[in-house]
């Protein structure tokens, strides 16, 4: 859904800014778990990764990750917070809980960080540029159990065919 902002000013000669347009998107935990399924087998350490949107002030990505914990697969929760700061959205790994309870292997927290974390953060990249170009300025961002929903600014440009 799109809606003007700016209008175009009336002047001429004088330089006309391009008009900004509200975008929302939705991107729905299923199309974001497709797109993760689809790039899992690039990430040589990660054998699956299942997706759980997790909405509230904490809000964020649940992912139950298989890895190479070292020796053996392990598999655990690891949650991805997006946080929205001054127009920016922030994306942190804040928990790596493994399923025996103990302390994650090293194997596996660098699983994490040098496979899921860049996944995720492509996936959600991704999924907005193709939905609305690279030229855009993220003003909300809010979870629900099964969908994130996004609000932008966008140049009216980038609705052009």
């Amino acid at each position: 859904m799109f809606a003007t902002l700016t209008p175009a000013p009336a002047a001429q000669g004088a330089p006309q800014p391009t008009p900004l347009i509200a975008a929302d998107i939705v991107i729905t935990e299923q199309e974001f778990q497709a797109a993760v399924s689809r790039r899992v087998n690039t990430a040589p350490a990660i054998e699956s990764a299942a997706i759980d949107f997790v909405p509230g002030p904490d809000q964020g990505i649940n992912v139950r990750m298989s890895a190479s914990g070292g020796q053996a697969q392990i598999t655990g929760d690891v949650f991805i917070a997006f946080t929205m700061t001054g127009g920016f959205v922030r994306i942190a790994v804040t928990r790596i809980e493994v399923a025996s309870g103990g302390v994650p292997p090293e194997a596996y927290i660098n699983a994490v960080a040098e496979d899921l974390y860049p996944l995720i953060t492509d996936v959600f990249s991704t999924l907005i540029d193709n939905a609305l170009g690279q030229d855009h300025d993220l003003e909300v961002l809010r979870f629900s159990n099964n969908a994130m929903e996004i609000k932008f600014l966008v140049p009216e440009t980038n609705t052009q065919p």
